[in-house]
């Protein structure tokens, strides 16, 4: 094609609303989407709507999208805004499945701009966890990904720490689960959230008290430090089967235990219990199962279960907590 050519004028372009279920991937696709950043997807599409239509052929195959369709399949919608370029042949799909992934890649940011524009948002209270930026990126231009909501308030001597909790308990394990992209909104239940300020469903024994939360089921159930402060092995036990029950089916369980626990131990902070991650991990998996992953950072370890889409909590009978036993049959 010379200078003076242009390529033939398409369609006009218009929007159809099509079903998840009829749009087909492209099976040659070679750009990946992780966990985290189709949760991250899924956020910016519950924050903001779905704002950028799927290219599609004419036999409903995806051109550009594939991210997104896997994100609204996240949240439950049905069909999603389509965008129908029919008048591509086989080999011009395939050029653009791979230019419009790279050639955004090519760009850069204006750094002053960019972090102006980030310290606005930050002010205005403005989630910047579902933007998409790393808290490395962020801490470049000197801003704190968590929201002002969930921001560190009570310090960790209060007195609300043991039975409850204080906001300043979960700060770090909330702002590790939202850089995975594994919290979603209304979708998430905080299981001792303490005087957390989040929209997240909540649960806590002192502050938010309400038993018919814990009769639903969530796609995302976080549990932080609340294991730390159980005097004995049969309530943690409990508490990990109440959580495997509040968790979909599909859905992930995010804990996190405290590192600066070196032994046990009571005060005015109530009863702490000291294991190392090791032990964790075994009492955790006498319960879930033996598939946990493990993460570690500076104040906490965390363990990730993905509740397969059939699965029963993995305790014997003798390790049950006494809630979840058989009854047995009563002799003369």
């Amino acid at each position: 094609m010379t200078d003076t050519q242009h390529p033939p004028a398409p369609p006009e372009l218009t929007i159809e609303r099509i079903r998840i279920g009829d749009l087909a991937p492209y099976a040659r696709n070679a750009r990946t989407h992780s966990r985290a950043q189709i949760m991250q997807l899924a956020q910016s599409i519950k924050d903001h709507g779905f704002n950028n239509p799927v290219l599609v052929d004419a036999a409903n195959g995806i051109i550009a999208g594939h991210g997104r369709v896997l994100a609204a399949q996240k949240l439950g919608l049905i069909e999603v805004p389509c965008i129908r370029l029919a008048h591509l042949t086989a080999d011009q799909k395939a050029a653009f499945v791979l230019a419009d992934n790279q050639i955004a890649l090519n760009s850069a940011w204006n750094k002053q701009m960019l972090a102006e524009e980030l310290q606005r948002l930050a002010i205005g209270q403005c989630d910047l966890s579902a933007l998409g930026f790393s808290t490395a990126d962020l801490d470049k231009y000197g801003i704190s990904k968590m929201p002002a909501a969930i921001a560190p308030g009570a310090p960790l001597s209060t007195k609300d720490y043991g039975g409850a909790t204080s906001m300043a308990r979960t700060s770090a394990p909330i702002r590790y689960w939202t850089e995975r992209g594994l919290l979603i909104g209304d979708q998430v239940l905080d299981y001792g959230c303490g005087q957390e300020g989040h929209t997240f469903a909540k649960y806590d024994i002192v502050h938010h008290p309400d038993p018919a939360v814990l009769l639903q089921q969530y796609a995302t159930v976080m549990c932080n430090f609340v294991l730390n402060v159980q005097p004995v092995e049969h309530l943690i036990a409990q508490i990990l089967v109440l959580l495997w029950h509040c968790t979909r089916p599909g859905g992930a369980l995010l804990i996190a235990v405290r590192n600066d626990v070196k032994q046990n131990s009571e005060s005015a902070r109530g009863f702490q219990v000291a294991k190392t991650p090791e032990q964790w991990r075994e009492t955790i998996a006498k319960v879930l199962g033996p598939e946990l992953e493990m993460v570690t950072s500076n104040s906490f370890t965390g363990f990730i279960f993905r509740k397969p889409e059939h699965e029963r909590p993995q305790t014997t009978a003798d390790e049950r907590p006494p809630a979840t036993r058989e009854p047995r049959t009563a002799t003369a």
